[in-house]
């Protein structure tokens, strides 16, 4: 080798060493002036907070928190440094430090809950977000709010709460969950039902304890619901319930009440001399003579002799005060290694009708939590509860019905306690108390399981399983009863020859499978997680009955004591099931741009082998305008503004199990075999492979602003929400000789607006709050092959809503016989001044069915709720209202037939037609079949505006100071008093809009309960 190459080689080798060695040095020398600040970020409560940005002011250094609330910054510039930490839902902090080179300071951050609309914790299915990070429309009440409503159900509770969402409750019935759930309008012809979560899995609303509830979360837009897929269309309800914290130490508590109950706003009846003249105003109209003297009238006004001129007033004998309770004891506590809620729950309450009527549930809930190892944590959950109903037989239409028909002038008792049916072919009384009864028994229990185990780097495996069973036993037996007629008794006025007595099982059976595999990871400024699940159900059903009649006597109840010749079995049994896979994908840039992404696909059994699958996706998005560096801090009383977006498809699979297949009808037809008749089967359903799934598609968008150092905050929605595939049976030819096939094809849309605005502040040692929504929602049907579908007083057309009220328009009454010759004939000869006067709507010159059109929108509108609450010192108050702004409600039977067949006669029908009355609010009352007045069906002047406001619940309570109640050993201790169902002020005097059927009103239902109660809650 020459000595130039090897000088060659050398300068090589030298300046390798040097390019490799700098960087080192620059490393080494860099590494001098900087440090590294490390730290914990957790809520006030000490727990960690994951996804907190970390930064350094003055820097581009910017990290995540981990899942224990960890964070690491390296390369931190030497010197007196600002670090700051922010995550949505709690308020940012910042906190000086000093970095030392080569040196780790530490830095713990121990963040505030953020104004409570951005820092309130919402159940989106399979996790959980802040208010501050959904994308999607939601909404959440917390278990305190509807723990200050003594009911029931958890239902009653939640109405006016939450804009978009609609409860309507349609009796009192002890016992009995009557309330409608609706979310954004009705979406399907079907069952409108929403998805109800307990804890992550299908469950009861009414199965529950009010004080077990810890919060409910409605999912209102497809982008929050879309990860339920099939099951979602019509909304989902989430509720958690109580858990164990880690507290060190357990804590009892007691919440108890007592109340009263009794019916609400009955309708008021007229006096008796009104009531009996106006009785005699019918004869008149009618052509005939008076029915009352004038001295009957006085006498039985002036209660000369209540056995031969009764002044019976029903709805006294039928009706009455009832007590009601609620008990709950709670032991909950932890430690590092495990969590525990116990709770024991009994709910007492009496019917409000004078027979034998309850209810009451006894229910024990226990879950906990446990820290298995430093990554595997496990959870179980055991609900065992029984329920007792005893309702009597009559409480039904008819017997109603009977309550308003039967006329003040009927005895109900002689003095000897005996029935009388001196004038009326019913006693209402007798009607309630002596049918029987059905005694209902329902035992549940319910395990759910899971097992959490975080991995490593924010990757978690969880797994799911829960399990249910309900048993019912019903138990209903009509006694053999003979009531005669007093004057002539070989005349059976009420009569059944032989007891009848029927014994129901039914079992219901839930299992369901769920596993998730959840992975978070930041990234600088962003910030991703990504869900994936499998989740299997299957629900069974088996019910059997026996029934046999003629026992003995009325004492022997139980099928096996009757007559064998009179007897008569049964059984059913069904089975579906659902398998789903799913995703989500959730990303967030810098806290300023949200984006989600949902994707589920589901079979089910309930549909045709040609369409069991389906796939649901959404996508939604949302802009924290307030978090862009340019308008950060400039935007005045604007604390923070976030616009969201969302589209999504979900389906609705709540339809009934084997509609797809061909059905039979058993001996439902008579052939000729061998010159003898004998029975065989015809054709039933014709069979459809292709039955799918009705599938909604729902745009929304919405805006959510906090404003006035957060004390004002706002939320605004608008959506559109199509509803396509709709099951229906389309008509065929008779000549086929079976019934139409079940088939996809009905649309259905809803557009609607919703907005909430709620005010916090406080005026020295006063905190009130004030809190108001309101939502409009227009439903309309957009497709319905095979043309209208007429129902009674009802239809279903393209273009009008679901179940229209449909009829004659009434424009007014005729004042005399001049104008009744001058206008379309209507019922010839029976026509007369004092009736109603209908538009000739197709111009035919004469008025019957074909004039009929829509004269009735079902649906509430303008639904509104307003909640207050006070605190000053020890003393708090809350109110709740809640109403409708527009309602239509046709009124129907006794509630417009007054005095006609000596019906009720409500004060609201006083103002009717005579020749001395031309200008009556009401036509006149004749004798008719037809209580519409010659109208053929139902007539819009009988179509009333049900709008109302009401009072649903009042809550004054006072908790005792500190230093008393230790001396008593309790922790603490609240009392109060509490009313639900207050008030309703509304133009349909007597009646609740509230409860009744739009599209027909009799006002024959159990009416609701106004409840008066005294509580406690008390600690240790």
């Amino acid at each position: 080798m020459s000595p130039t190459d090897r000088s060659t080689r050398w300068r090589t080798t030298m300046c390798a060493l040097v390019l490799l060695v700098t960087p080192l040095a620059a490393q080494a020398q860099n590494a001098q002036s900087t440090g590294t600040i490390s730290g914990t970020v957790t809520d006030s409560a000490g727990t960690p907070v994951a996804g907190a940005r970390v930064t350094v002011e003055g820097t581009a250094l910017a990290i995540g928190s981990g899942q224990t609330g960890r964070f690491t910054l390296a390369g931190v510039p030497t010197g007196t440094r600002v670090v700051s930490a922010r995550v949505l839902g709690y308020r940012p902090q910042n906190q000086t430090v000093t970095v030392t080179a080569g040196a780790t300071a530490t830095v713990n951050f121990r963040l505030g809950r953020a104004p409570v609309e951005l820092a309130t914790i919402v159940s989106t299915g399979y996790a959980t977000q802040t208010k501050a990070t959904m994308t999607g429309a939601a909404e959440v009440v917390g278990g305190e709010e509807i723990q200050k409503r003594p009911v029931a159900n958890i239902s009653k509770g939640l109405q006016g709460f939450m804009p978009g969402v609609v409860v309507r409750d349609f009796g009192g019935r002890p016992g009995s969950d009557g309330a409608q759930i609706r979310i954004r309008g009705a979406g399907t012809l079907g069952d409108n039902g929403a998805l109800i979560l307990v804890d992550g899995v299908v469950g009861e609303i009414n199965n529950l304890d009010p004080l077990d509830i810890e919060s409910v979360s409605v999912l209102k837009d497809a982008a929050s619901a879309a990860i339920y897929g099939a099951r979602a269309g019509n909304g989902v309800v989430i509720i958690k319930t109580r858990r164990g914290r880690n507290t060190g130490s357990l804590k009892v508590t007691y919440d108890g009440y007592a109340a009263t109950q009794a019916a609400q706003d009955m309708p008021q009846r007229v006096d008796i001399r009104t009531e009996l003249n106006a009785v005699n105003q019918v004869y008149v109209n009618s052509g005939q003579a008076p029915k009352y003297t004038a001295g009957y009238i006085d006498s039985t006004a002036n209660g000369l002799d209540p056995i031969k001129y009764p002044n019976t007033n029903w709805l006294n004998l039928i009706y009455k005060s009832a007590p009601m309770q609620d008990h709950t004891v709670r032991v909950t506590g932890g430690n590092d290694l495990a969590q525990l809620s116990l709770s024991a729950n009994h709910f007492d309450q009496e019917g409000i009708l004078t027979t034998e009527n309850f209810y009451r549930r006894t229910t024990l809930r226990g879950n906990s939590d446990f820290n298995v190892t430093k990554k595997l944590t496990a959870a179980a959950d055991l609900m065992l509860m029984d329920e007792h109903v005893v309702r009597p037989r009559g409480e039904g239409d008819a017997q109603f019905r009977a309550l308003h028909d039967t006329p003040p002038t009927s005895l109900a008792f002689y003095p000897d306690g005996s029935y009388s049916w001196s004038k009326s072919a019913f006693n209402p009384v007798a009607l309630l108390r002596e049918q029987g009864n059905v005694n209902s028994r329902w035992r549940t229990a319910s395990l759910n399981t899971r097992a959490v185990y975080d991995w490593k780097n924010g990757l978690k495996v969880s797994g799911y399983f829960t399990g249910d069973n309900k048993d019912n036993r019903d138990l209903d037996f009509r006694p053999a009863y003979r009531f005669v007629d007093e004057a002539t008794p070989t005349v059976a006025r009420m009569e059944n020859v032989r007891n009848v007595s029927r014994d129901t099982r039914n079992n219901d059976y839930n299992i369901e499978v769920q596993a998730t595999g959840e992975y978070e990871r930041m990234f600088g400024s962003h910030q991703t997680h990504l869900l994936v699940g499998y989740d299997q159900r299957q629900s069974d059903h088996d019910d059997v009955f026996a029934e046999r009649q003629g026992a003995y006597n009325n004492d022997l109840q139980l099928p096996g004591q009757g007559d064998a010749s009179f007897q008569n079995t049964g059984s059913n049994a069904r089975t579906s099931r659902l398998v789903g896979i799913f995703g989500r994908f959730n990303y967030n840039w810098n806290n300023r741009y949200l984006f989600e992404a949902n994707l589920r696909r589901d079979g089910s059994s309930r549909f045709g082998p040609n369409k069991k699958y389906g796939t649901f996706p959404s996508f939604s998005a949302a802009w924290r305008l307030s978090e862009e560096p340019m308008l950060r801090g400039r935007l005045g009383f604007i604390d923070d503004l976030k616009l969201r977006g969302s589209w999504g498809r979900l389906g609705n699979d709540r339809i009934g199990d084997y509609l797809f297949q061909q059905t039979i009808n058993l001996n439902s037809g008579n052939y000729t075999f061998n010159n003898a008749l004998a029975s065989g089967a015809t054709p039933g359903r014709i069979a459809n492979p292709d039955i799918g799934w009705e599938t909604t598609e729902q745009t929304n968008g919405g805006v959510d602003m906090e404003l006035l150092r957060n004390r004002l905050s706002i939320t605004g929605d608008v959506y559109r929400k199509i509803t396509t595939g709709i099951l229906l049976q389309i008509p065929i030819s008779s000549l086929v000789g079976a019934t139409a096939p079940t088939q996809n094809a009905g649309a259905v849309s809803n557009v609607g607006w919703e907005t909430g605005i709620n005010w916090r502040d406080h005026i020295s040692a006063l905190n009130y709050q004030i809190g108001v929504n309101l939502s409009d929602n227009k439903n309309r049907i957009t497709e319905l092959p095979g043309g209208d579908q007429i129902g009674s007083g009802t239809i279903r057309r393209v273009g009008e809503p679901i179940d229209a009220i449909f009829g004659i328009r009434a424009v007014g009454i005729f004042r005399d016989s001049a104008e009744l010759k001058s206008w379309a004939t209507q019922v010839p000869g029976k026509t007369g001044p004092g009736d109603l006067k209908y538009q000739d709507q197709n111009g035919d010159g004469k008025i019957d069915g074909n004039d009929r059109i829509v004269i009735g929108d079902p649906f509430p509108h303008y639904i509104w709720g307003a909640n207050l609450s006070a605190q000053f010192k020890r003393l708090d108050v809350s109110l709740l209202f809640q109403g409708v702004g527009k309602q239509d409600a046709y009124m129907d039977g006794a509630l417009i037939e007054g005095p006609t067949w000596e019906n009720f006669f409500p004060e609201y029908l006083r103002d009717s037609w005579t020749p001395q009355n031309l200008d009556a609010k009401f036509p006149r009352f004749v004798f008719r079949s037809d209580h519409n007045h010659n109208a053929p069906g139902r007539n819009s002047w009988w179509v009333r505006d049900a709008r109302y406001a009401a009072l649903k619940n009042v809550n004054v309570g006072y908790t005792l100071p500190n230093g008393l109640v230790h001396r008593a050993g309790l922790g603490s201790a609240r009392f109060y008093v509490a009313g639900t169902n207050v008030y309703t002020w509304s133009k349909m005097k007597g009646l609740l809009p509230a409860e009744l059927n739009p599209s027909s009103s009799r006002g024959t239902y159990y009416y609701q309960t106004r409840n008066w109660s005294i509580g406690t809650s008390l600690s240790m």
